[in-house]
């Protein structure tokens, strides 16, 4: 038999067992969701950066062909002020600013301006007087004033302001007389904001906390971005955009740190702009620790159901156990009975027992002894003897001990011939045993029955020493 020990019981094998597994769920769990969720962002983040590309080149088109066509309605709009001027001056009415204003009113103009071939204004007429100065400078530039040197030739240009606001400005010749006539559209800031196509506005859609931080940078300054306070700056100023740009391609996030804090980022470039994302591991992340713990809370409910399970089985077995026990026991009283009804004196002796801690199966030892001491008592002699004794034998491997239990009585015997089938199924030495003794030669078989579940555990034999009329 196996000494008790070192051993551990089912119940705290169980435990450790089902906390070990526990361990192995959780660094399994982490590492599945976190590569889930990295996974996850890194095709969130690949899209928003492929979608803002597609929109800069769609706004950039619209906006390139909005601005055309205001240049060319400028354009027409100068010539119609030429010709109205030609017109006017056949009338013999003055070239004043009463003739432009009219032909401003009528062509929604900001300004007109008039000047001869050296650049020198011959009549000028604004409704935003703050302008006239800027204009001024951009018509007396050489480009300008070649146009009243050829006929055909006209100039357009859009002067852009640093609040937003522009101003879409056109020259041609003079029909009256030599000399380049300027017309001028102002458009506010307030308009432009609402009715022109902004890469910042297609930004500000985006949260930071939940999209990470997007930047559009043109030249190496950024021009957009959805933390606004990044626009403006240089790129090579900022850490993250050299990072990026060091390191990050377009098709796969890559890992970086900024200001010590631990980031994911993809880089992107388009015809007229560069496209920066990068997100905190914080926000790639945000889910995994509740991911992971739903994880353990639905293995701890399989591990109660299972718990649940094996101490309602376990009831259910010592129940049973419990009842062969009591049957037995009520076999042992019916043989102690009867031995007291015969005169048969029983003697035990049990000497010092060192190891009483032992891994095995009390319940089948007990059965097994039963059966032992009953058939000694159902075979013994009127007036008989029965002697028990049980005790420890040395064994020199670590953690085994030897028990010997000795059952020895004055009963019939048997011959060295039945012993070979002593095991058997009804067997009997004597054919009217049944009748004289009650048995049935089911006794032994079931004790070797038993004996094979208590060699599993304990390595246990049952030596037969008893001879016939001995």
């Amino acid at each position: 038999m196996k000494k008790n020990k070192k051993s551990v019981p089912t119940e705290k094998k169980f435990w450790i067992i089902s906390i070990a597994v526990g361990i192995c769920l959780v660094v399994l769990s982490v590492c599945f969701f976190s590569n889930a969720d990295k996974e996850k962002k890194e095709a969130d983040l690949l899209d928003t950066v492929n979608y803002v590309k597609v929109q800069c080149s769609t706004y950039t088109h619209y906006n390139e062909s909005s601005e055309s066509k205001s240049l060319l309605r400028a354009i027409e709009g100068t010539r119609q002020v030429s010709k109205n001027i030609a017109a006017e001056t056949e009338n013999e009415k003055t070239l004043d600013d009463q003739l432009l204003k009219e032909s401003a009113e009528q062509l929604w103009l900001t300004g007109i301006v008039v000047l001869d071939t050296d650049g020198t204004i011959v009549c000028e007429y604004s409704t935003n007087e703050s302008l006239l100065p800027e204009i001024k400078e951009c018509a007396e530039k050489e480009i300008v004033l070649d146009t009243a040197i050829y006929d055909e030739k006209v100039y357009a240009k859009r002067i852009n302001h640093n609040d937003g606001a522009y101003i879409d400005m056109a020259a041609c010749t003079r029909k009256d007389a030599p000399g380049v006539v300027v017309t001028y559209y102002y458009t506010s800031a307030e308009y432009a904001t609402n009715y022109t196509l902004t890469i910042q506005r297609l930004l500000n859609g985006y949260r930071k906390d939940r999209d990470g931080t997007i930047i559009v940078a043109d030249e190496g300054v950024i021009i957009a971005s959805n933390n606004t306070g990044l626009i403006g700056q240089s790129t090579t100023d900022y850490e993250a955009i050299q990072k990026l740009k060091d390191h990050a391609d377009s098709k796969h996030m890559m890992g970086l740190t900024i200001n010590g804090v631990r980031c994911h980022g993809v880089m992107l470039k388009q015809r007229d702009h560069y496209i920066y994302a990068y997100v905190p591991d914080s926000i790639i992340f945000q889910t995994l620790l509740q991911n992971v713990i739903m994880c353990l809370f639905i293995y701890l409910i399989v591990v109660a159901l299972i718990w649940m399970i094996y101490r309602k089985l376990q009831k259910n077995i010592l129940k049973i156990e419990r009842e062969k026990e009591q049957k037995y026991q009520k076999s042992l009283l019916e043989a102690a009975k009867k031995a007291d009804e015969r005169e048969i004196k029983v003697e035990h002796k049990t000497p010092e027992i060192i190891h009483k801690d032992l891994i095995g199966s009390p319940i089948h030892l007990k059965r097994l002894l039963m059966n032992i001491l009953s058939n000694a008592v159902k075979y013994n002699k009127d007036y008989g003897k029965i002697y028990l004794s049980a005790r420890e034998i040395p064994s020199d491997q670590d953690g085994i001990v030897t028990f010997e239990f000795t059952c020895q009585d004055t009963g019939i015997g048997m011959s060295e011939e039945f012993q070979k089938h002593l095991f058997e199924l009804f067997a009997q030495e004597q054919k009217g045993g049944a009748s004289k003794f009650g048995g049935t030669g089911l006794g032994m078989p079931i004790d070797m029955k038993l004996l094979v579940k208590i060699i599993a555990e304990l390595a246990g034999k049952i030596k037969i020493v008893r001879i016939k009329d001995e």
